[in-house]
């Protein structure tokens, strides 16, 4: 699929000005209730790495950029210290709800094989991992399970 700015951006501008228009009043709902014995079991979670520069330079021609585009604190593809930050708050946020939904204690170390990392043999996805392990358990030995080769890479 190609990406068209314009037409995305009016799009995007479209619909949020339609939120900014629309009454956000509470509206009554029937879900919660549909099986009040109902609990959550699992959650198979599938996410791509944190925030990340570019996989390689990019050439842009002389005269295209007033100044040359701002500098990354890490490598190129590499993730960045505000990847890192983000994923970890993330893994704080998703302990809280699923400790709120019974599935995990709210402190402490989960139970051996109670949570499964895994990544792809690619650095920035395996720091990924580690960074949501941090924030789902802090200080907890949570492995994360990667490919030893990129050749071992699921496709």
């Amino acid at each position: 699929m190609r990406f068209h700015f314009p037409a995305a951006a009016l799009a995007a501008s479209a619909l949020l000005s339609a939120c900014a228009t629309t009454p956000t009043e509470p509206t009554p709902t029937t879900a919660a209730s549909a099986n009040p014995e109902a609990r959550l079991e699992r959650v198979v979670m599938l996410m791509r790495h944190g925030v990340r520069p570019p996989t390689k330079a990019m050439v842009t021609p002389p005269g295209v950029a007033a100044q040359d585009w701002p500098g990354w604190p890490v490598d190129w593809g590499e993730l960045t210290p505000h990847g890192y930050d983000a994923v970890r708050l993330l893994g704080q946020w998703d302990r809280h709800h699923w400790a709120d939904q019974g599935l995990l204690a709210a402190e402490g170390c989960p139970a051996a094989g109670q949570v499964h990392l895994a990544a792809s043999s690619k650095s920035r996805t395996q720091a990924t991992a580690r960074a949501l392990a941090e924030g789902l358990a802090p200080g907890c030995p949570l492995e994360v399970e990667f490919p030893a080769t990129p050749a071992d890479d699921a496709e």
